[in-house]
């Protein structure tokens, strides 16, 4: 069940999570200004090879932290204009608060946290994850590409089969779908695709040489308002179907897209072809 902090609990989970990560590090701010303390989790984690994602908004950022963020080996600085929210996690706990990390540990405010355990409150930390991945892929089209393979395998192993907590999903076929009638023939064929596939939305099962992450249906209802970057809240891989946090961008697990890489890669150039479109 998730805790509610005070703020001398919220301080002192801020400083455990970023010592504890074994994997990973997130960390979301508005602002974007890393004191001391803090300073030093982080390069504790960045000398254990721990990949660091800092995402933060457009509020007067401190440059020094940002240029010293960005000499790290392991780091990943990004903006995202509006973004007003706070949220700090590993492969092991999240930590939602109101506490600004430029105040830890010395905040001056009543600040309130709620903890989430990737080991108790799976379905909750695996939502808080998916909105955070969305948040990554929002800033990847103004900074470009991150490699988050370490985050989505560290939740894929949470739910090492089809999730308890989501419903079957339907298996619908060729047949009953609806035509997309601005898909051309020629987009839909991948010659060098030899494996078939799923789509990312509803778990369908589509025929070798699809070149889309949908089956038609879901496709056009995606096309209504085309976005690669959008998760999917209950997607699954484009190739073996695993749940796992799917976008047109990003739509394999991690295991897959080494597998099947130029297959992945040719399904997500053609999904973003839909989009400029748009």
């Amino acid at each position: 069940m998730p805790q509610i902090l005070d703020t001398d609990d919220t301080n002192a989970w801020t400083s455990q999570i970023t010592e504890d990560a074994g994997k990973y590090l997130v960390v979301v701010c508005p602002v974007l200004r890393i004191n001391a303390r803090l300073r030093k989790a982080i390069l504790f984690a960045d000398s254990r090879k721990v990949d660091t994602f800092i995402i933060h908004g457009r509020g007067m950022p401190d440059r020094d932290s940002l240029e010293w963020l960005k000499g790290l080996k392991h780091s990943n600085v990004s903006c995202i204009p509006n973004l007003n929210v706070r949220l700090h996690f590993n492969e092991k706990h999240a930590l939602m608060t109101s506490m600004s990390i430029h105040e830890f540990p010395q905040a001056v405010n009543e600040e309130l946290g709620v903890l989430v355990s990737s080991k108790d409150d799976k379905a909750m930390f695996k939502d808080l994850v998916s909105h955070a991945l969305r948040l990554i892929e929002m800033s990847e089209r103004e900074h470009g590409p991150w490699d988050i393979r370490p985050i989505r395998r560290s939740v894929e192993g949470l739910f090492g089969g089809p999730a308890k907590t989501e419903p079957p999903r339907p298996q619908l076929t060729r047949a009953t779908s609806a035509p997309a009638p601005s898909i051309r023939r020629t987009e839909l064929d991948h010659p060098a695709s030899k494996v078939g596939g799923h789509c990312i939305r509803c778990g369908a099962e589509m025929a070798p040489g699809n070149a889309l992450v949908y089956c038609t249906r879901c496709f056009e209802e995606w096309s209504r308002n085309p976005n690669i970057h959008y998760v999917e809240p209950k997607g699954v891989c484009c190739i073996c179907g695993k749940p796992q946090f799917s976008s047109p961008a990003h739509p394999s697990c991690a295991q897959c897209f080494e597998a099947e890489k130029d297959i992945v890669m040719s399904k997500s150039r053609t999904m973003k072809s839909f989009e400029n479109r748009g």
